[in-house]
């Protein structure tokens, strides 16, 4: 059993981190308690002190029980979504109320330090919040598991973006937020300075968000502090936006950036990744399930404007014993060039070309 921790679970309340947690746990974990951070009491840890544990966002665990935490806990990973040292969690948030931020220096800061240093695996939402987290506490860049994980969604949650109709209209989308760090107003400018259409959103669920960044031009997301690796610019890419973001997007210029192929290659790649390092074990099928094989027959005529939803939806999936034949009607569009291209490195894929 591994013991999961988090101030709250995607059942309790739906924020980008409780998902990311969803989405990372959905990956294999199949025996595991969770308990949320308030109710974590020194004799809890004591009496699982043997067990693995996964810490998702920990700003509740209180003084004590993170130095507890980390010396008496052999095996534990963490998942470090913002700037828990700061009692804002992020630092320039904390200044821009008027106070110099030092949290850093503060027992909690100290003890968080402490806490991500003993990890057994210590995982960040990009690159650029690990480079900010090691320049605060150098003793991290010591740290033997370190990595960079990224914010990841669920199969179900990347299926539905990829099955949603893209067809754009000419707005770009602004989130109308209260926050401080979401900087609507500075979207809002930089919108009218540019002679950009675009519509403020609130209040919409997140498949509504999902079907209206699907049918929206682009975002504009301008957010004044570090915003570690934020979903809702993830999500607007995998749905063929034009996104307009500044520095505080931290994870904007890794390669796995770069367009929808290679964003959901880098979610599974690094769903795995995060599996086999925090339970040191392969995600394997059993002898039974390794018999099954599947093979998907595929009819289409003129069906370039979808094909690659088909491609890409099997070959995301983690079975790996499968064929498909793609049969062509005689289409008169460009359709099997676009398949051609997208299995050109992978011999499951076969194609009928109907002569009538």
């Amino acid at each position: 059993m591994i013991i999961v921790v988090a101030d709250i679970f995607s059942e309790q309340f739906i924020g980008g981190a409780e998902l990311t947690s969803h989405a990372l746990l959905e990956t294999g974990f199949d025996n595991y308690k969770k308990i949320n951070s308030k109710q974590l009491t020194e004799e809890f840890i004591d009496g699982h002190a043997e067990k693995k544990w996964l810490f998702f966002n920990f700003h509740h665990v209180n003084e004590k029980n993170l130095l507890k935490i980390a010396t008496k806990i052999k095996d534990y990973s963490v998942v470090e979504y913002d700037y828990k040292y700061c009692k804002h969690r992020l630092k320039s948030k904390h200044e821009s109320l008027g106070e110099k931020c030092e949290c850093e220096k503060s027992t909690k800061g100290k003890l968080t330090a402490i806490f991500l240093a003993k990890s057994k695996n210590l995982f960040f939402m990009s690159s650029g919040q690990k480079h900010e987290y090691e320049k605060v506490y150098p003793i991290l860049k010591k740290h033997k598991n370190s990595h960079v994980l990224s914010s990841s969604f669920s199969f179900k949650n990347i299926d539905y973006m990829l099955s949603l109709d893209t067809t754009k209209n000419d707005e770009y989308i602004i989130l109308n937020s209260d926050s401080w760090v979401k900087g609507t107003k500075d979207c809002v400018e930089y919108a009218k300075n540019n002679n950009l259409k675009y519509r403020l959103v609130s209040g919409l669920s997140h498949e509504q968000l999902l079907n209206k960044l699907a049918a929206s031009k682009g975002l504009i997301f301008l957010p004044n502090g570090f915003d570690t690796c934020p979903r809702i610019v993830i999500e607007a890419k995998l749905l063929g936006c034009d996104v307009i973001l500044n520095e505080n997007v931290q994870h904007k210029d890794e390669s796995w950036f770069k367009n929808s192929d290679t964003i959901v290659k880098h979610i599974y790649k690094q769903k795995q990744f995060f599996y086999e390092s925090c339970l040191k074990q392969k995600i394997n099928h059993t002898t039974k399930e390794k018999q099954l094989g599947f093979h998907f027959i595929v009819p289409g005529y003129n069906a370039s404007d979808w094909i690659d939803k088909f491609v890409n939806s099997i070959q995301r999936q983690k079975y790996n014993n499968y064929s498909v034949t793609y049969i062509d009607d005689m289409s008169t569009d460009n359709t099997i060039e676009v398949y051609e291209e997208l299995t050109k490195e992978n011999k499951k894929f076969k194609i009928i070309k109907n002569k009538k």
